[in-house]
């Protein structure tokens, strides 16, 4: 077990540039990777700091730890202050996109209303009952079509922000961002296929006279093929297609009055367009 013991010593300077730069040094025994002594301070520090770990306005920059003796580590945690360059490279000529981007990714969960099983099912019944096994979530028999249950679905969000020149923002490209939000990805866009990206939002920030930055959200379902649902198979759903089944209340001299499922539909419910004419790169 990772032991992570702080060494008197540590403190700040102050840079040439008038930045401060703090380091704090320890001491990690119990490891036997440089590895495992960087993640052993890290959560040290995120114990002792929060998330982020940062120290008033500065931010953690690095974490570097060098072997010294056996199973014994030397770690250096750095922080800096946050630096942005406030005038990005400029575009070669023609060129709209600057040099630069910011790209970061989330996972989260949201409520689906499920009305299909999607395992087994097991079904416990007296001993006069004929046997049956449901094809549909919360069907008691009524007749009336089962509602499914609340159940959260995986969600995949990436973010990224790109600088363009100011010029560039023109009111016809903000036209253009504007009636891509709420689509989905009529061709392959950042590796995903068609279908499975949905736009979610366009934010704009205008940095001085030169250069803006402009932000995309979007979510990622993928697309499912050859699905099999209730027995039908060959059913193809891109990721932002919607489906649910179609059932009939179907009897015979061995079972009881069942919902059955007989359909599978698949409907789109967001229009697509081509990404590529918003330049994200």
């Amino acid at each position: 077990m990772a032991n992570v013991m702080e060494v008197v010593g540590s403190g700040a300077t102050l840079n040439a540039d008038g930045n401060a730069t703090i380091n704090r040094n320890f001491t990690v025994t119990g490891v036997t990777q440089d590895k495992d002594a960087v993640e052993a301070v890290n959560t040290y520090l995120l114990q002792v700091l929060g998330n982020p770990p940062n120290i008033g306005a500065l931010v953690l920059d690095t974490i570097n730890a060098t072997e010294g003796g056996q199973n014994i580590y030397n770690v250096t945690s750095t922080w800096k202050t946050f630096q942005r360059r406030s005038q990005p490279q400029q575009p070669a000529q023609g060129q709209t996109q600057s040099d630069e981007t910011d790209f970061s990714f989330s996972l989260s969960l949201q409520p689906v209303r499920l009305k299909i099983p999607i395992g087994a099912v097991s079904v416990f019944k007296a001993t006069d009952a004929a046997d049956w096994t449901p094809q549909m979530l919360n069907d008691v028999g009524s007749g009336e079509e089962p509602e499914g249950v609340d159940v959260f679905e995986p969600v995949y969000e990436e973010e990224k922000t790109i600088r363009i020149r100011t010029t560039a923002l023109t009111q016809q490209y903000r036209t253009t961002l504007r009636k891509a939000v709420g689509k989905t990805n009529a061709d392959e866009f950042q590796g995903w296929q068609p279908g499975e990206v949905l736009l979610m939002g366009v934010s704009g920030t205008r940095r001085g006279s030169v250069d803006s930055e402009i932000t995309f959200r979007w979510s990622v379902r993928e697309n499912e093929d050859n699905l099999t649902v209730a027995g039908i198979s060959g059913i193809q759903k891109k990721g932002w297609q919607y489906l649910w089944p179609r059932a009939e209340t179907r009897s015979s001299d061995t079972s009881p009055m069942v919902k059955t499922i007989t359909h599978v539909c698949v409907a789109t419910v967001f229009k697509e367009t081509t990404f590529a004419q918003l330049n994200i790169g």
